[in-house]
Formats: structure tokens, C-alpha cells, sequence
């Protein structure tokens, strides 16, 4: 329920309470001054007919049954009733009615028996009345008889319907207007601005902190709108906060990724130096070779062959060391991941040859392709290959697998969320469990000749992060590790770009 309706229905309840206790009141009150005015009548009426008929001279002049026929003509008198000497006279509205006298009389015995004036309410078949009965008395004082004054009371019963439906009218037409007036104000006053506030809250929920609500009130809502343009300055300034904050640590994480680069090339500088010179001393030989042997035109084409050949490969490893070591911005394509690990292991290739390490590949021609940076994609595996390398400084098995998965890691089915997932499994040292939990914290690092940053790991797991993927490590001490890549794959249907 809305807080305009509940407030109007709570007050609208209070206010009817009030005025029906009202219309209570006002309507007792005045059943009870007609009943009392009444009352005074009936006794008015007895006292007047009771002076006359106590009168000696009176009774032995007049008619008694002429006295009561005439009080009960009288208006709003239901009927009058004598018993004097033995006999009972009664007016001739009580004679036509069909009704007896039981309960009138029963007053008149009270009355003698007493000696005073009785009055009560009663009902002469289904006619409302008020019975007012009196003593007469004789010149010695002793009670000669009763008299009784019946008041027809039907009229203060129509009276207070007349009261109770003019009340009942005018409170319905109070409660109407006041529930009105009060609905219309809440609305106006409150639930109007407090709705147009709603809207701004909603505008700032979605991230429009440069919505303001005017404030032109002095109450408690204009102290909210003003709170309210507060919150959404300071939204707006932790906003351009958050984005400065992240702008530095996307440039920091940047330069660690390059740094790490620059660190893993120095790992790999003196084998590359080994892999250039060797055919940079093959060219040379056959270039001096070719000195000699210019007349030899099958000699020279084919020494030319080899310089060709060398060259080509010394080019190569030039090309890719150039493009790992470059920093340059992110770049997010379609990228096929066999490829990437082919250039890895390109630069690899001579440190695989001296150690002895065997590279065992299984690819699916169908694995599907991922977006995201190839060069982030080839940082990771080199940092992860390498490490895989070391591990086995006396040769072993470099196992690289690629499978589809699903996210639960079962064989994949139709209409599941589809990721490609790389094993790299050696066969080396592997890693004690207490290391094996340290391995992705910054600047950890086992490599005590000065060969390591502690950076690898974490910034590989970083990156597979930012890609939407993860990496888990499996390792037993002395049997070797295998480290599990995932990253989200593309339809099959969409191509290299």
C-alpha cells in the first residue's frame, strides 16, 4: 500500500471515529432532553389533574371520567388513568385499544402501596409510552386513589431516526471532504514530490550523477532534495575517483606485464644469443665459401640456398622477440590459440633443444576461437611454458592439449556455454602444497639466483581474469605440474577478423 492511501485511510479512520463519537453524543444527548422534557409534561399534566381531583368539592361537582377524557386529548398523551373509591375510570384512547390494563395497574398497586409518584418506560402493545402515575389523597392525607398519565413517546423515537439520518448524512459529507481534502494535499504536498524524487533516485541508480532535484521548500522534503543533490555530487566525484584509480592501476598493470616481458626476454638472451649465432656462422662460412667457388654455379646456388634458409630464421626470431618485448595497447580479436603457442614456441625452441624437453602437442582442428590481446595470450603461455621448462632441467615431456569444454568441465553439449581449455603438463620437479598456494601472490618466488620477479604467475592469472577465464594449477612434488587455462570461446560460425 502506498504511504498517501495509508496515511489517508488512517486519518479518514480517526475522523470517522471522532465524528461518529460525536453523532453519539449529539444524538443521547438529545434523546435524553426529549425524554426529560417529557417527563416534565407528564408530571406537569398530573399534578394540574391531581389538584383538581383531590379537591373535595371537585369530585362531588364534576364528572371524573369528563376530567380524564379530556387529558387524554391532550397532545402526545397516550391516555390517563383514575382509581378512586373502588372504581377505575380511563380515558377513551385506552378503551378503544384492544390491550388491557395489566401493567398500568401494577404501577397503581406500587404507587398506593408506596405512597409516592412512579414513573417508567414501558410499551403499550407495540406504541413506546411513559407512564407517569400519582397518589391522590384524601383531607387526612391517606391515599383515596391513583391517578396515571400515559405519555405517548413514538415521537422521540422519530425524532432521534430524523437526528441519527441528519448526522449520519452530514458526517459521511465531513468524512468525504476531509479525505478529499486530506488525499489531494498528501498528493500536492507529498507523494507528488516524493514521486518525483523516486524518479531522480532511479535516474542516479543508473548512473546519471548529474541529476539534480530542485530545491525551493524550507520542510523536512526540501532537507531531502538537498541531502539528496549532496549524495549525487559525491557520487559523481567517487565516480571520477574510481575511473582516475582505475585508469592508474590499468597503466600500472600495463607496465608490470612489460617490465615481466622484458624480465622473461632476459631469461631467454643468452640461448637466443646461442640460436642467432649459429646461423649467422653458417652464413658467414658459406659466404666465404662462396668466394672461392663463383665459376661453381651448382656450388653457389646452393650455398645461396643456406644463407636464404638462415637468414629467414634469424629473421624470425628477431620478429617475434620484437613483438613480444614492444609494449603497445591491448587489442581485443578473434584469435586462434594454436597459433599463439606455435610463436611461443618459437621462442622457446632453443632452450627446449639444450635442455632436452620433449613437446608433445594435441590439438583439435575444430577448437573454437577466443577473443582478447594474442600478446597477452603469449605472455601467458611463455610464462607458464617456461616455467614448465625449468622444472625440467635434465629433459622430460612438455605436454600441451587443447579440448572444448563446458563450465562444469564435462565433454560439451548443445546450447552450453563453451570454453577452450589448454593443459600444460611437464614432467618436472613439481611444487610442495605450501608453495603450490603462494604461486599467484605478487612477487613470490623460488628462484633465489636472481632469475625470477615473482611477477609471471600473478600477471598471467591477471590477464586470464581480464579475459573472462580461469587458470588452475594441479602439482605433485617430484611427478611434475599441470596448469589448466580456460577462456570463453566465440561461435563456431564467426570469423578470424
Amino acid at each position: 500500500m502506498r504511504l498517501g492511501l495509508k496515511f489517508t485511510l488512517t486519518t479518514s479512520i480517526l475522523v470517522s471515529a471522532v465524528l461518529a463519537s460525536y453523532g453519539y453524543h449529539t444524538i443521547s444527548k438529545r434523546k435524553n432532553f426529549l425524554l426529560s422534557r417529557m417527563k416534565r409534561e407528564a408530571r406537569a399534566i398530573a399534578r394540574t389533574a391531581k389538584v383538581n381531583i383531590e379537591d373535595a368539592s371537585y369530585r362531588k361537582g364534576s364528572d371524573i371520567q369528563a376530567l380524564v377524557n379530556e387529558i387524554g386529548e391532550f397532545e402526545k398523551t397516550f391516555g390517563a388513568l383514575v382509581t378512586l373509591d373502588g372504581k377505575a375510570f380511563r380515558s377513551k384512547s385506552l378503551k378503544e385499544l384492544p390491550h388491557t390494563l395489566k401493567k398500568p395497574m401494577e404501577l397503581a398497586k406500587q404507587v398506593t402501596a408506596r405512597g409516592k409518584a412512579v414513573g417508567r418506560f414501558d410499551r403499550y402493545g407495540k406504541t413506546p409510552i411513559f407512564a407517569h402515575f400519582e397518589p391522590l389523597r384524601g383531607a387526612e392525607g391517606e391515599i383515596i386513589g391513583v391517578l396515571g398519565i400515559i405519555q405517548n413517546i413514538s415521537f422521540v423515537e422519530e425524532d432521534i431516526r430524523e437526528t441519527r439520518l441528519a448526522v449520519t448524512l452530514t458526517t459521511t459529507v465531513l468524512i468525504a471532504l476531509i479525505t478529499t481534502s486530506i488525499l489531494l494535499l498528501i498528493r500536492i504536498d507529498i507523494t507528488g514530490p516524493i514521486s518525483g524524487l523516486m524518479k531522480k533516485i532511479q535516474r542516479v541508480g543508473r548512473g546519471e550523477f548529474d541529476t539534480k532535484v530542485s530545491v525551493n521548500r524550507k520542510d523536512e522534503l526540501g532537507e531531502l532534495a538537498h541531502e539528496f543533490n549532496q549524495m549525487a555530487a559525491n557520487l559523481r566525484d567517487a565516480e571520477r575517483r574510481l575511473y582516475e584509480e582505475a585508469d592508474r592501476k590499468a597503466d600500472l598493470e600495463q607496465r608490470m606485464r612489460h617490465m615481466e616481458r622484458l624480465a622473461t626476454i632476459g631469461q631467454l638472451a643468452s640461448g637466443l644469443a646461442h640460436e642467432i649465432g649459429t646461423p649467422l656462422n653458417v652464413i658467414s662460412g658459406r659466404a666465404s665459401y662462396l668466394r672461392k667457388k663463383v665459376n661453381d654455379t651448382e656450388s653457389l646456388e646452393k650455398n645461396l640456398d643456406v644463407i636464404v634458409r638462415q637468414s629467414q630464421r634469424i629473421t624470425k626470431i628477431i620478429r617475434h622477440l620484437l613483438n613480444f618485448s614492444r609494449k603497445k595497447p591491448p587489442e581485443c580479436i578473434r584469435t586462434e590459440i594454436p597459433s599463439v603457442i606455435e610463436s611461443t614456441l618459437d621462442l622457446l625452441e632453443n632452450r627446449i633443444r639444450r635442455q632436452g624437453v620433449r613437446v608433445v602437442k594435441s590439438f583439435p582442428p575444430d577448437l573454437p576461437l577466443v577473443e582478447g590481446d594474442p600478446e597477452q595470450f603469449q605472455q601467458v603461455f611463455l610464462n607458464i611454458m617456461l616455467n614448465a621448462v625449468q622444472s625440467m632441467p635434465n629433459g622430460g615431456e612438455l605436454i600441451l592439449e587443447g579440448r572444448t569444454i563446458t563450465n562444469g568441465g564435462r565433454t560439451i553439449e548443445r546450447y552450453q556455454p563453451k570454453y577452450a581449455e589448454i593443459q600444460i603438463e611437464d614432467t618436472g620437479v613439481g611444487m610442495k602444497p605450501e608453495v603450490l598456494e603462494n604461486i599467484f601472490k605478487p612477487f613470490f618466488t623460488t628462484k633465489w639466483d636472481g632469475k625470477g620477479t615473482g611477477l609471471g604467475l600473478p600477471i598471467s592469472y591477471g590477464i586470464v581474469r581480464d579475459h573472462g577465464g580461469t587458470i588452475d594449477v594441479e602439482s605433485k612434488e617430484g611427478k611434475g605440474t599441470t596448469v589448466s587455462i580456460r577462456f570463453p570461446c566465440l561461435s563456431p560460425s564467426l570469423k578470424m577478423r
